[in-house]
């Protein structure tokens, strides 16, 4: 395989320049796609990203520049058009039917047609087996998919793309919401597309991953294009610097955070197999947040600390009851006594986040 300095542009994007009310969203932005290719585009939240890809996609029209494909002018006006020109957008938020199955929405939208036009899904399932480089999901494709994991989801939704003989899948923040074993399999499906000639356009804010998975890296900041450069030629000091305008250190600054009051305080909490010496300390005014590997851990601290309905957290102590009543998924926050959003000005929250490792902030 050629590498990917010398492999055919696919996709070419030329003096970008997209104006809504009051602000420049692009401003002159080049951008372009090699076959086979896993191009990084990141930069910081507002900087243009979405933009683009919104105009690659044909959710916007460009007010000026030119979107050239296998070196062609294309007015790109709608999503059906990027579609049959091989480009194929998964967003953040996967777009599935849950109460289909995985064949149907590997089709969806393009059925096959049995006898008398009807749809069939044994002859959907036949063709969704015959996708060319499809990944395996791992399930009967008959599954519905609201049954699958994350990273089915998003092996499935991948093979969408390749049934539509997709050449370039642009992937934004794929990895939002995957463990840290779901990330290393989509980065072997990644590799997979790779090796088969399927470029990818990997939207991420995350550094690790883009130089674990990127061939090139492409910065835009405040609507400006500001960098593009083979991975290897790049360090974590300089797209920072290309994301920011200026050196990391200045980002975080050291500061010091006067001492709030422990309104709540874990230490060595176990309960059977699923939580095994969890401690931490709740701030006054504080967030604590409990990330997690697996499928099971965080949602169990709750019920496991206060195995009851707890009546009181704002002072320095509880009141369990007796029954199978315990704090539900999601924050926690003293009873009758909601503000906005559930939350109570003031007071202590935990909330749970489904990823790889454990945090806890204060909020100022």
């Amino acid at each position: 395989m050629k590498a990917a300095t010398d492999a055919k542009v696919i996709l070419q994007a030329r003096g970008i320049v997209k104006d809504f009310p009051g602000q420049r969203a692009l401003d002159d932005v080049d951008f372009d796609v090699r076959s086979g290719e896993v191009h990084a585009l990141i930069g910081e939240n507002g900087a243009g990203k979405s933009t683009l890809l919104k105009i690659i996609a044909g959710v916007y029209h460009a007010d000026r520049g030119e979107i050239l494909v296998d070196g062609y002018h294309c007015d790109i006006t709608n999503p059906r058009e990027s579609q049959a020109l091989g480009l194929a957008f998964i967003h953040q938020e996967l777009n599935i039917v849950p109460h289909l199955s995985v064949a149907e929405n590997i089709f969806l939208g393009r059925y096959p047609r049995a006898r008398f036009g009807l749809v069939s899904l044994a002859k959907m399932v036949e063709s969704a087996q015959n996708v060319p480089n499809a990944l395996n999901v791992g399930v009967d494709l008959r599954t519905l998919a609201q049954n699958l994991s994350v990273i089915q989801q998003w092996k499935m939704v991948i093979n969408r793309a390749l049934a539509q003989n997709s050449r370039i899948i642009f992937m934004d923040e794929p990895t939002s919401s995957l463990t840290h074993e779901e990330v290393n399999d989509l980065f072997r499906s990644i590799t997979h597309l790779k090796e088969r000639g399927t470029a990818v356009v990997y939207v991420s804010h995350r550094m690790e991953e883009i130089f674990h998975i990127a061939d090139r890296v492409t910065v835009i900041k405040d609507a400006k294009k500001t960098g593009s450069a083979n991975i290897g030629e790049m360090d974590s000091g300089k797209i920072y610097h290309m994301m920011l305008g200026r050196e990391l250190k200045d980002v975080f600054p050291d500061r010091e955070e006067p001492q709030k009051a422990v309104c709540l305080e874990v230490k060595n909490l176990s309960r059977g197999h699923v939580v095994k010496n969890v401690s931490f300390c709740l701030h006054r005014g504080g967030n604590s947040g409990n990330r997690r590997l697996g499928r099971i851990g965080p949602h169990r601290i709750g019920p496991s600390a206060f195995r009851g309905r707890p009546e009181r957290l704002r002072g320095y102590s509880c009141q369990w009851r007796d029954g199978e009543y315990s704090i539900p998924w999601g924050r926690y926050s003293p009873p009758n006594r909601p503000g906005p959003g559930g939350a109570t000005p003031g007071w202590a929250h935990s909330s749970h986040e489904r990823q790889a490792k454990h945090y806890s902030r204060q909020s100022g």
